[in-house]
């Protein structure tokens, strides 16, 4: 997981300089509107829904979020900058630690709670039967996962 960590932080980190170089290509009309490049934003776009969903997943709202403001994307400057605000802010969201499940959270220690009784019975001398229920359920999508041995 370490490993994976460190490339998903990495990405981030140069997704976030080719946003900036991106930013340097804006060119201002005589209106005084900044413009950006359609070929690399796109380019930038894929790079980025890819990190996204492979990150947050499909349903996660900022993958969501980002492909709306993408989808709507016209060449303008501001238009770059609501995209590029979503990124940062998955960014965020992931370097801080903020990404959890909480049903997934509260199976996970209850299973951790349910082995720590198992090692105490089994330290005392108890016999290995896992009997309930309530055990089942909370240990077979593990033993499937995590075969022994």
């Amino acid at each position: 997981m370490p490993l994976l960590d460190a490339t998903v932080r990495r990405r981030f980190a140069e997704l976030a300089e080719k946003a900036e170089r991106l930013a340097a290509l804006s060119e201002r009309a005589d209106s005084g509107a900044g413009t950006i490049p359609a070929a690399p934003f796109y380019a930038w776009v894929t790079n980025v829904q890819n990190l996204l969903a492979r990150t947050f997943g499909q349903e996660g709202l900022h993958y969501r979020n980002f492909v709306r403001l993408a989808n709507r994307f016209t060449s303008d400057e501001s238009e770059f900058a609501s995209c590029r605000a979503v990124f940062l802010a998955a960014r965020e969201d992931y370097e801080g630690g903020y990404l959890f499940n909480v049903r997934a959270a509260a199976k996970a220690e209850a299973l951790a709670d349910l082995l720590a009784q198992a090692k105490a019975l089994l330290a005392a001398g108890a016999p290995a039967v896992c009997t309930g229920s309530p055990s089942r359920r909370s240990l077979a999508p593990q033993a499937s996962r995590r075969p022994l041995g």
